[in-house]
């Protein structure tokens, strides 16, 4: 029997804007939904592993041993999240650097400034590595950006962060590249 929704059973997420029009969504005691509760657990669990391991360059290093034991036929080794920023530029220097030829994915979300298209582009023909940009559709990204801006979400990058990822997995499948990897925080200490 469908639980009928109004005004009485609607909950939304105090850390998202999940809400129970997913019919699988379950809330803690602190109002937060099982999948924010599931991503907190996955990247703490990131954090642990990398304090345990020696740090995320011990972690990098494994995968790219990783991924050079498993090479495939493919033209790319892993897909690349590129932003343009200090972190995804040094990545992409340290993966040329250990062999790894990555197919860097950037996403056009509008908010691009001339320089910084720019420094991709250079970036990536001195490393010689190849780009697949994904533009969204300026309108309706900015329509989405401020309806988390109105309601006030604990996290108004939400929509870019998701949008990100989700193009760099439909590039990995388009491509059929079995390693993606994301320039968050690697430079060395």
């Amino acid at each position: 029997m469908a639980v009928q929704k109004t005004a009485q059973n609607y909950k939304i997420c105090n850390y998202c804007i999940m809400d129970t029009s997913d019919k699988n969504i379950r809330f803690d005691e602190n109002g937060y939904c099982n999948h924010c509760r599931n991503y907190i657990k996955i990247t703490n669990a990131f954090k642990n592993e990398c304090d345990l391991k020696g740090g995320k360059e011990k972690l990098l290093k494994n995968l790219i041993n990783q991924i050079k034991k498993k090479k495939t036929h493919c033209k790319y080794d892993c897909v690349l999240g590129i932003s343009g920023g200090l972190d995804s530029s040094y990545l992409a220097y340290y993966l040329k650097s250990n062999g790894i030829n990555p197919l860097a994915v950037h996403l056009d979300n509008g908010w691009n400034s001339e320089l910084s298209v720019d420094n991709i582009t250079h970036l990536l023909k001195k490393l010689e590595i190849d780009l697949f940009t994904v533009v969204l559709d300026w309108q309706s990204f900015k329509d989405l950006q401020l309806s988390f801006l109105y309601a006030s979400t604990p996290d108004a990058e939400i929509p870019i962060d998701h949008a990100i990822f989700a193009s760099l997995f439909k590039v990995a499948l388009k491509f059929k590249i079995k390693y993606i990897i994301t320039g968050e925080k690697w430079l060395p200490k």
